[in-house]
């Protein structure tokens, strides 16, 4: 049986990075729509899917990719992105050192019950308006990622924790 493949950093340019954010148009573009092999990250993987086709296999379990769905992906999970046609959204990384630097308590991540180490992690599919919110949230950090300003870190992880108060609200 082939090993699966184990993602150990962010980002493998920038060894310092713990949190990335990305358009999944971009990141079908560079890999030129060919499908990634299953693999597990050390770090959170957050995808808010925009519009997509295809499937999102999360440890033994399948998922059809649609419209306006946020899938939670937690470290150690075996995951693989199976895109039939260009997907629009974000794909979203940070590590538990991000969550530290950035004074968010592992014990809120666990509450919120958003990242499921086992069993079953279906997308949570928001109403129209509590997307757009989750949206506004993941365009913020973008563009702050994209830029060199005080406390950009502090921001991106504010945005980030509001983010998951809004799917956690959703999951209420």
């Amino acid at each position: 049986m082939e090993e699966v493949k184990n993602y150990k950093k962010i980002n493998s340019d920038a060894h310092h990075l713990n949190f990335a954010i990305s358009r999944m148009q971009d990141i079908y573009r560079k890999r030129n729509g060919e499908v990634d092999e299953p693999h597990r990250h050390d770090y959170f993987t957050i995808l808010i899917v925009e519009k997509a086709k295809g499937k999102h296999k999360i440890d033994f379990n399948t998922y059809e990719l649609g419209e306006n769905q946020v899938f939670f992906v937690a470290p150690g999970q075996v995951h693989q992105v199976i895109e039939t046609k260009k997907s629009f959204g974000y794909a979203m990384t940070f590590s538990n050192q991000f969550l530290v630097l950035n004074s968010i308590p592992f014990a809120f991540i666990e509450s919120l019950n958003l990242f499921q180490n086992y069993g079953q992690s279906p997308p949570l599919l928001p109403v129209k308006d509590q997307f757009s919110s989750i949206q506004f949230f993941a365009e913020k950090m973008l563009e702050l990622l994209g830029k060199e300003v005080q406390m950009r870190d502090l921001s991106i992880g504010s945005y980030l924790k509001l983010l998951l108060i809004e799917c956690n609200n959703i999951c209420s």
